[in-house]
């Protein structure tokens, strides 16, 4: 299960991440094995954000922001500044501490 909070401009190393949300699962997650997160999970996480012409689009985040500590936060860096809409991602990529796999995770931001 996911949860996510806004935020503003933070920096991951030599990125500055302007716009995006960051998503809380619940315990700490990894890679299978115990590794880290990287750019192949980054690609999972798909982001439903309102367009000014009021359609919604998916968009992929440009960089994942994860100190690759096991704990459970994800920063998605995104390059718009549309409204997100929703967060989500796909069952069986990530694993908790007892290495169980991640379910599908979905979380719906619209008011």
């Amino acid at each position: 299960m996911l949860s996510v909070v806004r935020i503003g401009i933070s920096v991951l190393g030599v990125i500055t991440c302007w716009s995006g949300v960051r998503v809380a699962w619940n315990g700490g997650i990894t890679k299978p094995g115990d590794q880290p997160a990287d750019d192949v999970e980054r690609q999972r996480y798909q982001i439903s954000v309102m367009g000014e012409d009021g359609r919604s689009h998916s968009v992929t985040p440009f960089a994942l922001g994860d100190l690759n500590d096991g704990d459970n936060n994800h920063r998605l860096c995104l390059d718009t500044s549309e409204t997100v809409m929703s967060v989500s991602f796909p069952a069986g990529h990530v694993t908790d501490p007892r290495e169980d796999l991640n379910v599908e995770a979905f979380i719906s931001l619209a008011e």
